[in-house]
Protein backbone atom coordinates (compact mmCIF):
# COMPACT_ATOMS: atom_id res chain seq x y z
CA UNK A 1 0.00 0.00 0.00
CA UNK A 2 2.79 2.32 0.92
CA UNK A 3 4.56 1.93 -2.91
CA UNK A 4 1.39 3.97 -4.47
CA UNK A 5 1.61 6.55 -1.89
CA UNK A 6 4.86 8.19 -3.26
CA UNK A 7 4.40 8.17 -7.01
CA UNK A 8 0.99 10.07 -6.09
CA UNK A 9 2.89 12.87 -3.48
CA UNK A 10 5.51 13.23 -6.33
CA UNK A 11 2.91 13.82 -8.93
CA UNK A 12 0.59 16.20 -6.43
CA UNK A 13 4.19 18.27 -5.69
CA UNK A 14 4.49 18.74 -9.78
CA UNK A 15 0.45 19.19 -9.87
CA UNK A 16 1.10 22.13 -7.56
CA UNK A 17 4.40 23.38 -8.93
CA UNK A 18 2.66 23.37 -12.48
CA UNK A 19 -0.20 25.76 -11.59
CA UNK A 20 2.69 27.84 -9.57
CA UNK A 21 4.33 28.52 -12.63
CA UNK A 22 0.92 29.21 -14.51
CA UNK A 23 -0.47 31.51 -12.19
CA UNK A 24 2.89 33.54 -12.59
CA UNK A 25 3.08 33.40 -16.22
CA UNK A 26 -0.41 34.84 -16.44
CA UNK A 27 0.04 37.45 -13.80
CA UNK A 28 3.03 38.57 -15.74
CA UNK A 29 1.14 38.45 -18.99
CA UNK A 30 -1.23 40.67 -17.41
CA UNK A 31 0.65 44.07 -16.66
CA UNK A 32 3.62 43.27 -19.02
CA UNK A 33 5.10 46.44 -18.88
CA UNK A 34 4.34 47.59 -15.14
CA UNK A 35 6.59 49.09 -13.10
CA UNK A 36 8.36 47.63 -9.79
CA UNK A 37 10.68 48.79 -7.23
CA UNK A 38 13.40 46.91 -8.25
CA UNK A 39 12.59 47.32 -12.10
CA UNK A 40 15.86 49.03 -14.34
CA UNK A 41 14.67 52.57 -15.05
CA UNK A 42 14.76 52.39 -19.03
CA UNK A 43 13.89 56.04 -19.09
CA UNK A 44 17.01 56.94 -17.21
CA UNK A 45 19.02 54.82 -18.88
CA UNK A 46 17.91 55.78 -22.52
CA UNK A 47 18.64 59.39 -21.77
CA UNK A 48 22.65 58.32 -20.55
CA UNK A 49 23.18 56.79 -23.62
CA UNK A 50 21.66 59.11 -25.54
CA UNK A 51 24.28 61.51 -24.00
CA UNK A 52 27.18 59.32 -24.55
CA UNK A 53 26.47 59.14 -28.16
CA UNK A 54 25.96 62.68 -28.62
CA UNK A 55 29.69 63.14 -26.82
CA UNK A 56 30.44 60.35 -28.78
CA UNK A 57 29.85 62.19 -32.23
CA UNK A 58 30.74 65.47 -31.23
CA UNK A 59 34.00 63.83 -30.02
CA UNK A 60 34.58 62.42 -33.40
CA UNK A 61 33.24 65.10 -35.48
CA UNK A 62 36.17 67.14 -33.88
CA UNK A 63 38.49 65.24 -35.05
CA UNK A 64 36.96 64.18 -38.14
CA UNK A 65 37.48 68.06 -38.46
CA UNK A 66 41.08 68.60 -37.00
CA UNK A 67 42.25 65.67 -39.67
CA UNK A 68 40.70 67.85 -42.45
CA UNK A 69 42.89 71.29 -41.05
CA UNK A 70 45.96 69.53 -40.53
CA UNK A 71 45.65 67.84 -44.13
CA UNK A 72 44.53 71.03 -45.77
CA UNK A 73 47.69 72.83 -43.98
CA UNK A 74 49.69 69.87 -45.16
CA UNK A 75 48.58 70.63 -48.89
CA UNK A 76 49.10 74.28 -48.30
CA UNK A 77 52.90 73.66 -47.31
CA UNK A 78 53.44 71.06 -50.02
CA UNK A 79 52.52 73.46 -52.48
CA UNK A 80 54.08 76.78 -50.32
CA UNK A 81 57.77 74.61 -50.72
CA UNK A 82 56.57 73.82 -54.53
CA UNK A 83 56.71 77.51 -55.30
CA UNK A 84 59.84 78.23 -53.49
Amino acid sequence: MSAGVWPARVLAFMCCMAMFALNEVARELEVPFHVAHNDINIEELHDEFLSMLETVSRHEYRCHLGCILLKTAAISLRTAAHQL
